[in-house]
C-alpha cells in the first residue's frame, strides 16, 4: 500500500470531474462539453473518467492573463 506523508497539509488539486467542473465554473456539463467540442477547454482521460486540469479552469476564467 502507497502511503503519502503531507504533514496535515492539504494536497492541492490538479484536476477536477466534469461535474466539479461545471459546478465551480457554474456552468452546465453541456457547456463544458460544447467547449470541449470547440477546444476552448483541454481535459484528460485517465481509464474512462475525463478529467479537467485546473490550469485549464484558470486558464478559461482568465483569458486576458494567459494571453499576455
Amino acid at each position: 500500500m502507497l502511503h503519502m506523508e503531507t504533514h496535515n497539509q492539504p494536497v492541492p488539486r490538479t484536476a477536477y470531474s466534469l461535474d466539479e467542473a461545471a459546478r465551480s465554473l457554474g456552468l452546465s456539463r453541456r457547456t463544458l462539453y460544447t467547449l470541449m467540442r470547440d477546444e476552448k477547454l483541454s481535459t484528460v482521460k485517465l481509464g474512462k473518467r475525463r478529467l479537467v486540469p485546473a490550469r485549464e479552469l484558470e486558464r478559461l476564467v482568465r483569458p486576458a492573463e494567459a494571453a499576455a
